[in-house]
């Protein structure tokens, strides 16, 4: 277990959501497997800030 539990915020955990997520899309879309690519990038980027600024999201956040 770890020490510091500052690592394990909600907002952390949708950061890594969104980071797996785009490896599924660009996976998928555009067959590659390159792991962190531009196209990684950019994915990672627009579900991060679209997980965090959903209304669902938020109100989960509160709880």
């Amino acid at each position: 277990m770890a020490e510091n539990n500052e690592e394990y915020t909600y907002e952390k955990l949708l950061e890594t959501i969104a980071h797996e997520i785009a490896h599924c899309i660009v996976y998928d879309l555009y067959g590659e497997h390159k792991g962190h690519g531009d196209k990684h990038k950019i994915i990672t980027e627009e579900l991060k800030h679209y997980l965090l600024t959903d209304k669902t999201m938020k109100i989960l956040q509160k709880d």
